[in-house]
């Protein structure tokens, strides 16, 4: 696989910089540019709360970590261990977690200091026993687990829907997973039977019908009857988020739609997937931008200012390495006043307060 070259900048993708390795747009851009998920980064000045689209504050300044919300709760850390808040901040399953996840259909990967990886309910009650060496995303109604050093996947009951004996596996998405068998990529279906032939260095998730695959060290899209959509002819790309994918060829970036159509072509050094029909982008590196999907400027941001993606209809922007929201026109409607801040989600953003 020809290793890729992307630099973050709070989410955006520039060419060319240190390698990643994996990039994770829901994971780098929300969370002003630290690379990790708020429940992985280190803390030694603010504590943090929330804030509402309003800028109140909803949660008051006094965990040492939180997670984004999901299904009403979120992981919090205190000064020793983790477990989950609600909306209000109040605890809810207390913090006796060393390390807490994401809730997703009333279930939540949480793991205790020196043991394995299990899940909890709603109520904090361990639901499905703690035996997994390592957890995954949840996709199509699976978890993906690893024990043993392999790889398979698991029901909301803790039952083996596909035993776990591959080594590279990836979550499901749109009832596919792509999956390394012999040194290359395929994919299966919910059942564990290859649908996709593995013939690809490597492949990503399938996305509105198409999935980003390498060959011969030049990517292109597959359908999910494995037919080539779009002929292997980018150094990169990306699966297709908001109806438009991220390709790039020659160091720059540009997207296609979803019949495989290069619509904007690749001329931008940094640019952000598609989210809410905006996309950030920049052509130098310093100054950026959000274009529409006609490739018409929408919002320019003052030069050394950086934004993230749209998330219910308000963008991250880092002014000063402070952070701060506009909306869809650029107006500023939260200063830029935190350390750090992440994308609303459930009409709150998980920031970390001056000290």
């Amino acid at each position: 696989m020809k290793r890729r070259t992307f630099i973050q900048t709070l989410g955006a993708i520039c060419l060319p910089s240190y390698d990643l390795q994996l990039f994770k747009s829901k994971w780098l851009a929300g969370v002003g540019g630290s690379g990790k998920p708020l429940e992985e980064t280190k803390h030694r000045w603010g504590k943090y709360g929330a804030i509402n689209r309003q800028g109140e504050i909803v949660i008051p300044p006094k965990f040492l970590s939180i997670f984004q919300f999901s299904e009403g709760l979120a992981s919090a850390r205190d000064s020793k261990k983790t477990g989950y808040i609600d909306m209000a901040g109040k605890w809810v399953i207390p913090p006796i977690f060393e390390v807490a996840r994401e809730f997703k259909e009333g279930l939540a990967p949480v793991a205790k200091e020196g043991e394995k990886w299990g899940y909890i309910n709603w109520t904090g009650k361990l639901v499905i026993p703690a035996v997994y060496d390592d957890i995954f995303e949840f996709f199509d109604g699976l978890w993906l687990v690893e024990i043993g050093g392999k790889r398979g996947y698991i029901d909301k009951t803790g039952k083996w829907v596909i035993d776990p004996v591959y080594e590279t596996l990836e979550p499901f998405s749109e009832g596919l997973a792509a999956v390394k068998i012999d040194g290359k990529y395929g994919y299966i279906d919910k059942t564990g039977k290859v649908v996709i032939q593995p013939a690809y260095s490597y492949a990503r998730w399938f996305k509105q019908g198409l999935a980003p695959v390498e060959k011969d060290e030049k990517w292109g899209y597959i359908n999910k009857a494995g037919e080539v959509v779009v002929p292997h002819q980018f150094d990169d790309a990306e699966m297709i988020e908001d109806g438009m994918g991220w390709i790039a060829v020659d160091d720059l970036v540009g997207f296609i739609d979803v019949t495989g159509k290069v619509v904007i072509p690749p001329v931008y050094r940094c640019a952000h997937p598609f989210s809410e029909g905006l996309a950030l982008v920049s052509r130098d590196g310093v100054k950026f931008e959000y274009i529409n999907k006609a490739e018409k400027r929408v919002i320019s941001l003052k030069e050394g200012r950086h934004g993230s993606p749209f998330s219910e209809g308000l963008a991250m922007v880092n002014d000063n390495w402070k952070y701060g929201f506009i909306d869809r026109t650029g107006k500023t409607v939260i200063k830029p006043v935190y350390e750090r801040a992440s994308d609303f989600n459930d009409g709150v953003s998980v920031v970390r307060f001056l000290s």
